[in-house]
Order: structure tokens, then sequence, then C-alpha cells
């Protein structure tokens, strides 16, 4: 396997001549590469003058899918611009959160399949921890809302009022401090904070000393703990800085040790008192008293090197409270049980009205609901999600053909036609339990009459009728309706 991811991103990397295919049924080629770092894909397109010709993506924030299965592929096939019968050349990156894509044509299959199979790997490698890319991701987006002119730098009362946002509530005094306070030496000397100083900052002010109270505990200097007696916020950037800075500039912090703060008059270091860290017999007991699990030393031995980052660590099998960290917000620790998580376990044979329903509404936005347009990769990403009902608000087309449409408002509607198809290819991706399709119906007699062909041509006897529905007194269970479309 090895081997394998090792051919593929060197194929990666010297990069391949693409046909790019644009939503306007336009095309020209393209290099893409993937970069020496392999954290980003680079597509050249041909100089022109005075305009810049690459573009990057960074891969955590792609998806690649296989074959004609955008907006873009189904707006070029009804082009005759390619043929159905090329599925298995064609590739599409989505971007942006999913809202763009770069739709890519192969010379071959196995060049096609070798971008794929390596896209997913690289993607892959680049989520990292999945509760940090979550919490991250998170952050950068509020970041970006808050960034009106783009230019990637929040000032400090841009900072303070999305703090506020956050409930992170401070006078304009203690935000003044805090900032002072932290070791952001760049974002101090500019006054504005790009989206790692936010994040980073953000961090430390929401830093969890309950935490480093457990290490105490299990590290047997309890009694000689303070830090959960409700420390202010500006003990907590003084204790926590050091730690973040060191991890975030990829400086492995040295060995678990206490973070400094100055005592008071006649008081006794902490330091000199107190253990920052957790043997691994100590984590051993942890495990087994707050977590309920009875695990070996060699066990916990693989923990410890997983999930403290310290070099010093994972070479005296102790961990630390970034570890700690680390470790309890990992899938080790999910609330869900190992085995429910990638498994339907209830009892699924129930009438349908027993359950709970993932519901989405007015799923056709992409941006907003005044401006934007309408798409069915927003239907895609739904269902990806494991939605299971999805709306669609039906009007009259311009040209005689229905289409999805945010009625009074700016946004640009789509052809019901491809919002469908897209429907029927990932319908049941993430369940195979009946996916309901919300019809909000302004459409005319007459095409009423197209709506209901272009469902039929699509999902055929898969739609749950009225026939099959009068013979029962109660609703079937998601169990018997399984593969089913209901049109509500």
């Amino acid at each position: 396997m090895g081997d394998l991811k090792n051919v593929l991103l060197n194929k990666l990397q010297e990069g391949t001549l693409f046909v790019k295919f644009n939503d306007d049924g336009s095309l020209n080629e393209g290099f893409f590469y993937i970069c020496p770092k392999l954290k980003s894909l680079i597509y050249n397109v041909s100089k022109k003058l005075f305009q810049n010709s690459t573009n990057e993506y960074l891969l955590k924030d792609c998806e690649v899918r296989a074959g004609l299965k955008t907006d873009t592929w189904l707006k070029v096939l009804r082009s005759g611009k390619v043929r159905e019968q090329q599925d298995d050349l064609a590739f599409s990156i989505l971007h942006s959160r999913g809202r763009k894509s770069l739709d890519l044509l192969a010379n071959d299959t196995e060049t096609r399949d070798n971008w794929v199979t390596g896209l997913e790997m690289l993607i892959q490698d680049s989520i990292g921890k999945p509760y940090t890319k979550i919490t991250d991701r998170w952050l950068e987006g509020l970041f970006n809302e808050a960034d009106r002119n783009r230019n990637g730098l929040l000032c400090k009362g841009e900072v303070h009022r999305l703090l506020e946002k956050l409930n992170v509530r401070l006078t304009t005094e203690e935000f003044e401090q805090y900032f002072e306070q932290t070791d952001l030496r760049v974002a101090k000397y500019r006054g504005q904070l790009r989206v790692e100083d936010f994040i980073t900052f953000y961090k430390i002010l929401t830093y969890r000393p309950e935490l480093m109270h457990l290490i105490h505990t299990y590290s047997g200097s309890c009694e000689l703990c303070t830090c959960n007696g409700n420390p202010t916020i500006s003990i907590v950037c003084s204790r926590l800085t050091p730690v973040i800075e060191a991890s975030l500039t990829g400086l492995g912090p040295m060995k678990p040790r206490a973070i400094p703060f100055s005592p008071q008059p006649g008081q006794i270091p902490m330091s000199s008192m107190t253990n920052n860290y957790m043997t691994i017999e100590e984590v051993k007991e942890f495990m087994l008293n707050e977590q309920k699990q009875a695990l070996s030393l060699a066990e916990i031995t693989e923990l410890i090197k997983k999930f403290d980052p310290s070099t010093e660590g994972k070479e005296c099998i102790e961990m630390g409270v970034d570890g700690l960290r680390e470790m309890l917000l990992s899938d080790k620790n999910q609330l869900m049980k190992p085995e429910h998580r990638n498994t339907v376990y209830q009892d699924m044979n129930q009438p349908l009205t027993s359950y709970w329903i993932n519901t989405s509404h007015n799923t056709y936005l992409c941006a907003n609901q005044m401006v934007g347009k309408c798409t069915g990769e927003s239907y895609v990403q739904a269902l990806q999600r494991g939605c299971r009902s999805v709306e669609l608000d039906l009007y009259d087309g311009a040209d005689g053909r229905p289409v999805v449409r945010h009625a009074y408002t700016f946004i640009k509607d789509a052809y019901l036609g491809e919002i469908l198809t897209q429907i029927k290819q990932f319908a049941f991706y993430a369940s195979p339990y009946p996916l309901f399709l919300n019809l909000e119906n302004h459409c005319s007699n007459k095409q009423q009459y197209l709506v209901a062909k272009l469902l039929l041509d699509e999902f055929g006897s898969s739609i749950y009728t009225a026939e099959e529905a009068n013979a029962f007194s109660v609703w079937p269970s998601p169990e018997q309706l399984k593969g089913r479309i209901i049109i509500r």
C-alpha cells in the first residue's frame, strides 16, 4: 500500500494536462499538479498579459468526485459537449465548501483513476485530527465572515466584536490586557490578526483549566493545585500562551512542566510542588476510573505515543495537558460506542412516524436567502451528510420547463431535471432508508405534468405511490421503505 501511495503521489507531483469544463459550456486546457509539500493543488492556465494564471486550492478544503456528477457536468451533458460514455474519464475537485468545482476530463481512464485515488489519499491525510479540524474550520469561517474587506486581517476592534459573538465577553480594557499578554508578536506590532492568530487567541481565552486539575489529581498533587479554582483569564493567558505558541509553531513542547505565573508574596511557586504530567500508571488509573476502560500498560503506552505532542513525553511515556486534551477530543473518546459508528443498531421496524427525520429546508440554496443561485450541488452536500428529507420549491420556467426557485429574491433559478438527476445519484449515498422530496408546488397544470414526468423518469418504481400507502393502516417502517422515494 505504501509503495502504491508513493507512486501515485509522484505522478500527482509531476502533474497532468486536463481539459477543464466551465458551467457556461466553455472549456480550456490546464496543467494540474500537487505542490511538493502535498498541501495544495496548483492549476496553471495559459499565461495572459498582466494576468495571474496560477490558482491554488488547499487540499484540506477539497473533495474529489469521480464521474459526471456535478452541476457543470449536467449542463455540458445537456449541451452535448460531453457524452455519458465519457463518465470514466471525468472527475471533479470541489472547493469553497462544495460551492464551486473544477470539472476535468482526462485522456484515459488510468490517469483519471490515479488522480481520484491519489487526491482521496492526500485529502484524507490533510484532514488530521478530526475535532481540531472541525474547531479550526468553524473559527476560520467566522473569521472570514467578519473580514468584510477580504484582506485576510481583522483589526482588534473586529476581533473584540467577533469574540462577543462567540460569548467571550470582555471589556475593552480586559481585551487589551489579555491581548498584550500573548506572544503574538507580529500581530501586536501590526495591530491586526490573521486567521491563525485569531484561532490561537481564541484557544488561549477558552483554555480549560479542569484538564490540568485532572492531571494534578492523578499525579498526587491535587491538594496543591489552584488551577481549578475559578482562575481569571489573565492567569490562564500567562499559563497557556507558551504551550500553545510552542505547539502551533511546530516546536514540540519541552518536557511537560508547570506553566509559569507570578506567585503571591510569600507563596511557594507551584512549579516546584506539582507534577504537570501523568506517568503511564497514572494514565492507566485515569482511564479505568474516569473512562471506564481497563487497558494494559502496552495499550496505555500506545495512547501516550499517539496523543502526547512532545518528544520527551513519548520517550518517557508520560502525558501532559496537551496530550490529555488531544486524547479526550479524539475518536477514541467519542460518546458513541465504536461498534455503533458505522452501522445501524436501532430498531428500524417501527412505523416511520416513530422516528425523527434529518430534514433540510430550502435545500437548493448555496449562499444565502437573497442572492446567489439554486444548485443541485446543495442537495448533494445535504445527502452526503445523511439528510433524509429535502425541499424543492417548484415554479414555471420561462422556457416551458419547471424550475427550482426561491421566489421574490435575486437567486438564479435551476432546471428541475438537473437537480433530480443529482438527487438520484446521491439519494442513498449515506443511508439506505427512504428519502422524502418535499415539493412546494407553484407550477401551472401544464408544467405540473412535466414535473411528474421528470420524477417518473428519474425514480420510476422507487417512488412510493398512493396505492401502496392506502394499503396500510399505519406507515410502513424504514426497513420496509429502504430505497424508496416519498413525495410530499
